[in-house]
């Protein structure tokens, strides 16, 4: 057979999205310490590449012994795209410092190829999930953040402080302030958060707004909240300007809980030039702000105003379902653009609400139409140059 006959299916294997050997979720699981309990805490392993494989799972960190895996050593086929372990956290009966204790659960694959003196050789991966164990201080005792919906010149910036009482007593008032720096640290503007109360172990979001009636570039916020005669700081900076980047849309199609959930995600480049190596991350909160996953789209090169459909994939393997925060970040050069968001993910659907951007909500009955088009259209162009090498090849033989 001759070899440029095969040419179109390689161009369209090379077409399909890159992903990692491993993944694992949760990404990370958060619980309060009690003394003498013990939690049992699933996680997911999902096999992407669809392989033959020998996995070790493992614990490490400050918080190691006193986990017990339900497995040690497992095998995945071909034919299993993920399976669910677990393993269980009993905790002592006291942690001598407040604050947060970590674990890791570490599952790597074992190579499969034996050297010449029976040591293992080739490249290994592994994926790691995280168990925070969190002990309250005594008395009260807030920890907070600072996050930031950027804006354009002109219009609304909103500053998000998540406030975490980690302490052992309810705080009754709560408020922040944010001050605005320019580049050379004067302070442009000082605004107000709401104010609120927040029990023992709970997180609330105070929120601020700021119309950036200045010059486009960098700024640098500080937040500053006082709660109940006390303090705490967090920093940030942040971007105000003619943003050349934007995202226009969110469609999640076909989906089904416990399948893998595909965003598509439209992007606008305004810039009149092409932009290099533009890719997204997608991070995804529980509510309670717990690290579920991270992902990341391929690398991209967009032309000058012109549109692109960015993917990235979400294993909702033992993912219930509710309401979940996410972050979206478009990286294009040296720059980025942050987008707070929430979703609310069903058996059949997920909705995403994100800051001045239309998330559409698409189930299986309306979106199989769009995508079955184009895969029947992108089977009939390579029937059809198939056919034409074959044409072409039987007249060069007859002359």
């Amino acid at each position: 057979m001759d070899r440029r006959i095969l040419l179109v299916p390689v161009m369209l294997l090379l077409l399909l999205p890159a992903v990692h050997s491993l993944g694992i979720s949760p990404g990370r699981r958060t619980v309060d310490f009690e003394p003498g309990q013990s939690h049992e805490i699933p996680f997911t392993v999902s096999n992407n590449e669809q392989k033959d494989m020998r996995l070790v799972i493992s614990a490490r960190g400050e918080l190691a012994q006193y986990i017990t895996l339900s497995h040690a050593l497992v095998d995945f086929t071909e034919e299993d795209t993920s399976k669910a372990f677990s393993y269980r956290i009993s905790l002592p009966d006291k942690l001598d410092r407040p604050g947060v204790h970590s674990a890791e659960i570490v599952v790597m694959e074992v190579p499969s190829e034996k050297g010449g003196d029976g040591t293992f050789v080739g490249a290994t991966v592994s994926v790691v999930t995280e168990l925070r164990v969190r002990v309250p201080y005594k008395g009260k005792y807030a920890e907070i953040r600072l996050d930031v919906s950027e804006a354009k010149v002109g219009e609304t910036t909103t500053f998000i402080v998540p406030v975490m009482n980690v302490g052992e007593e309810d705080i009754l008032k709560a408020k922040g302030s944010i001050d605005v720096l320019g580049p050379t640290n004067e302070r442009i503007m000082t605004v107000d958060t709401d104010e609120k109360s927040i029990k023992s172990k709970e997180t609330k979001e105070l929120i601020a707004q700021w119309r950036a009636d200045v010059n486009p570039g960098k700024y640098y916020g500080v937040a500053t909240v006082t709660y109940d005669g006390l303090q705490t700081r967090a920093e940030r900076v942040f971007s105000v300007g003619d943003l050349s980047i934007v995202l226009i849309e969110v469609n999640v199609k076909d989906f089904r809980l416990g399948g893998i959930a595909k965003f598509e995600m439209l992007i606008e480049n305004r810039w009149n030039e092409p932009l290099e190596d533009v890719f997204v991350t997608m991070t995804i909160f529980s509510e309670k702000g717990d690290l579920i996953t991270e992902v990341k789209s391929s690398s991209e090169r967009m032309d000058a105003l012109g549109k692109k459909t960015f993917f990235v994939y979400w294993d909702t393997e033992s993912v219930p379902q509710g309401s979940y925060n996410t972050k979206v970040v478009i990286n294009y050069g040296d720059k980025t653009l942050e987008i707070q968001s929430k979703i609310v993910v069903t058996l059949d659907s997920i909705q995403t609400r994100f800051v001045e951007v239309t998330g559409q909500v698409i189930g299986e009955e309306e979106a199989k139409g769009g995508i079955n088009t184009l895969l029947i259209l992108g089977i009939a162009v390579l029937i059809i140059i198939n056919m034409g090498w074959f044409v072409f090849m039987r007249k060069n033989r007859k002359q």
